[in-house]
């Protein structure tokens, strides 16, 4: 039996549970009931008393604002708030007194959801729980003529006396797709927004309301000054917002937290001062990662248009404090910064990689200027990155006036000269040495600004080996100290290897070196002062040929990048390079000079020499000319004045003038010339046949002839106790007649020691020699004694030898007899 009692204790237990369950059960129900009898019952009433209903609420309302309401219907919408109770007002417009003339309503909505305590209605003070406004439009509005119908939202005034009615309790308001639109056009002001859905709550504490708000809105425009565009133009913005309200100070506020705009997290904080002394904005806005693009879409077009010369490729960190007046002109003040931590940036003057910077923006530069883009300016206190794979440094960056923007910088850098192939390879191509540089700039930020353009600072290269490309110019052991001032750059040291020539110092000046840069229509006047011990003119032959066209490297492709290629390449082929040369000694081929002072241009149309002088072959030369570059082959001009040249020597260094009929060995004696020539020269330094026009007026004193082939054959035949394998004679003096690459003799009389001739006719450097010669036989040493003796010489007496010199079949001088010389030297006498 005992052990029966607790199942006993377990069955009493379950009826027990199921009595009260069962109680419960029915009180559910019953409350169940009374409510939706009291539904329909209220239901009934609202039906039956609709008018009344309706009048009763137009009127409380009414009774708060300062306008005239409509409400076409009302009905109710139990189901919508239940267990509570709500009517639906349908077609609900708020107009002002003036809407006649305007025909802008200040409200106009499809409908208004309205929870109420459907009990107080009863009573004299009516108790609204919830307002749902949905879908429709509302706009205030101030035209330009200053009428406004913010007056609508102003309680009407009262009679003296009177106590204004209580206002309807009101804990909760949503909005669901109605657009807000506040104009004010004396100010150019408008706000436009179209507010998804948005869930307020309502909660007051003496003078502070608070106000909870989850909400979605479309923000067509926020513009404050419509003439400067709008700040977050076409942005959706979403989350959930604190605000308070403060009814004795008229003060909204919003406390730090979050929204998104398109999805990016922003925070936010703000104060709206609606007061009537100092009415006023503060809004802030930061986000720890945003994308460039999205942060500039949400500034107005002026300032974005502006800031989107420069682009980030990864996202940065952006904060924007934003201050305005509500009185006009009430432009905000505006200030942003960004956090940009190795980063990928974009600019007019090339990429920057792993870039590192604060950047600060501000549209208040200077105070008593106003705020707008001519007054507005980004500031950089320090950058580290690498530019064009350069790594530099800039300190105080400042890009100011969006309008007309002027940059400011300081950069720094050091690192291998092969790194500038990236931003010069279209014209050197550089594969060792150092590079540093420390420049400060103050022009334009647009490359093609015609503003003054100004740079200060310096460049150093130690030890660098590079090819000059357009000239195939390769140099090694190069040095060179760069100074850049305003427009000019001044060439302090440049050391130069080339070849042969180990040791050649450079110093000078480069005017107007950045207004060639920027500018297309202008070019470099570069002055040198160019000093060396030694030059071989050999290594120097590519300056001969024309400049070479440069091939695009992968890195080159870059549009920057070859834009300032381009640049460089343009200045370097169309600036005018005047070198002043000091040269102690000089060589080309067997071309040898010594105490060279030099005045050699280079621009783009080719090559001038002026004042040059120099010694050569123990003499004294000073030459004047030009080279007119062209594609393989370039005229030229020579004007050149010999003084004294030992003549062996100087038919040595021109390796005997490209002939073989008179060489150096067979020479002796003081040449003296002056020298006009023109013609045509190939890359390779080479006189191009037939090419050569010009004269040649010459003096040779105390001159010699030994070994002459001609004159030793003819001593086989005649005058054999002569002596014609060593003449010597008095001054020889003569003005030769050069073209087409021949020279025409006039009729020269040669008083030798052995012979006395007369030669004239054509010498042809290639081809075509046809010169006559006349011999008198009679032996000079008669005549001279008979000088001696104060006697005329009888030159023209005795017996005379025709000879004629021509070119054989073999390519070769022959000297034979001219029977009918006469007439064959009047044809080759004449001159062209």
């Amino acid at each position: 039996m005992p052990q029966e009692k607790p199942d006993v204790q377990q069955k009493n237990s379950e009826k027990a549970r199921h009595k009260w369950l069962k109680a419960l059960l029915i009180l559910f129900g019953s409350i169940l009931f009374l409510l939706i009898t009291g539904w329909f019952i209220l239901s009934a009433y609202i039906q039956k008393h609709k008018q009344q209903i309706l009048s009763d609420i137009t009127e409380k309302i009414n009774d708060h604002i300062s306008g005239r309401l409509e409400i076409k219907d009302m009905k109710p919408a139990l189901l919508n708030s239940f267990p509570n109770i709500s009517v639906q007002l349908d077609s609900v417009i708020l107009v002002d007194s003036q809407f006649e003339r305007h025909h802008i309503k200040t409200a106009a909505l499809q409908s208004i959801y309205v929870q109420i305590n459907l009990l107080s209605l009863l009573s004299a003070h009516p108790n609204i729980r919830k307002i749902t406004l949905h879908h429709g439009k509302i706009e205030l509005f101030t035209l330009a003529n200053g009428y406004s119908n913010s007056y609508l939202f102003h309680s009407r005034s009262r009679e003296p006396g009177q106590k204004p009615n209580r206002a309807p309790s009101l804990h909760l308001f949503s909005v669901e797709n109605v657009e807000l639109i506040i104009l004010h056009q004396p100010h150019h002001k408008r706000f436009d927004l179209n507010c998804n859905y948005a869930k307020i709550k309502l909660k007051r504490l003496g003078n502070e309301m608070h106000i909870s708000s989850d909400l979605s809105i479309f923000v067509r425009q926020l513009g404050f000054n419509l003439a400067k565009g709008s700040y977050l133009q076409d942005k959706e913005v979403s989350g959930n917002l604190q605000l308070t309200y403060n009814t004795s100070s008229h003060q909204l506020g919003i406390r730090q937290q979050q929204l998104k705009i398109n999805r990016t997290k922003i925070h936010l904080s703000a104060l709206f001062d609606f007061g009537q002394r100092t009415p006023h904005f503060e809004l802030r806005l930061k986000t720890p990662a945003i994308d460039y693009n999205t942060g500039l879409s949400l500034l107005p077009q002026s300032i974005s248009k502006k800031l989107s010369k420069i682009a980030a490729r990864n996202p940065v960190s952006v904060a924007a404090d934003l201050y305005g007046g509500w009185q006009y002109p009430d432009t905000p003040l505006v200030r942003v910064s960004v956090d940009v931590r190795k980063n990928h940036i974009t600019s007019p003057y090339g990429d920057l990689t792993n870039a590192t910077f604060l950047a600060y923006f501000n549209n208040h530069l200077q105070p008593g200027k106003g705020k707008g883009d001519n007054n507005s300016g980004i500031f950089i206190p320090h950058f580290k990155g690498e530019w064009m794979d350069m790594p530099v440094q800039a300190d105080s960056v400042r890009l100011n006036n969006l309008i007309n923007p002027q940059l400011q910088a300081n950069i720094k850098g050091q690192f291998p000269a092969s790194k500038l192939n990236r931003l010069v390879g279209h014209s050197f191509a550089i594969t060792s040495g150092d590079v540093q540089f420390d420049l400060s700039y103050n022009g334009p930020l647009a490359a093609n600004d015609t503003q003054a353009h100004n740079l200060q600072g310096f460049l150093l290269v130690k030890d660098a080996a590079l090819t000059y490309l357009p000239r195939a110019l390769k140099f090694s052991h190069c040095n060179a100290a760069l100074v850049f001032q305003h427009n000019n750059m001044l060439i302090k040291t440049m050391q130069l290897s080339l070849g042969k020539n180990s040791n050649i110092a450079l110093h000078g000046k480069a005017e107007n070196f950045l207004s060639a840069y920027f500018s297309d229509n202008k070019i470099a006047d570069i002055n040198c002062q160019l000093n060396s011990p030694k030059i071989d003119l050999n290594d120097f032959v590519p300056l001969l040929t024309s400049r070479q066209g440069y091939k695009r490297t992968a890195q080159a492709r870059h549009r920057r990048i070859n834009d300032f290629n381009q640049k460089i390449d343009n200045i370097l082929s169309t600036s005018a390079l005047t070198l002043h040369m000091n040269i102690q000694n000089l060589v080309y081929h067997k071309f040898k000079a010594g105490e060279i002072s030099a005045q050699v241009t280079f621009d783009q149309n080719g090559i001038a020499i002026n004042h040059t002088t120099f010694t050569h072959a123990g003499g004294r030369v000073s030459v004047d000319g030009t080279m007119e570059q062209s594609t393989g082959i370039n005229d030229f001009t020579l004007n050149t004045q010999l003084n004294n040249l030992n003549i062996n020597k100087l038919f040595e260094a021109f390796d005997n003038f490209n002939q073989d009929a008179l060489k150096a060995q067979n020479l002796k004696g003081e040449f003296s010339a002056n020298i006009r020539l023109k013609g045509k020269i190939s890359a390779e330094a080479g006189i191009v046949p037939g090419s050569l026009n010009g004269n040649i007026d010459f003096t040779l004193n105390h001159g010699q002839l030994n070994n002459f082939t001609p004159f030793v054959s003819l001593s086989k035949f005649v005058f054999k106790s002569r002596n014609l394998d060593s003449i010597t004679f008095g001054t020889l003096k003569n003005d030769l007649i050069i073209d087409h690459g021949k020279v025409y003799i006039p009729p020269m009389n040669i008083l030798s020691s052995a012979i006395s001739i007369t030669i004239q006719g054509v010498y042809g450097f290639q081809h075509g020699t046809d010169i006559s010669l006349e011999i008198p036989l009679r032996n000079p040493q008669k005549d001279k004694e008979r000088i001696a003796q104060g006697l005329k010489p009888k030159r023209n007496k005795g017996l005379i030898v025709y000879l004629r010199a021509t070119e054989g079949k073999d390519g070769k001088v022959h000297i034979g007899w001219d029977p009918l010389h006469k007439k064959r030297l009047e044809d080759s006498a004449q001159s062209p």
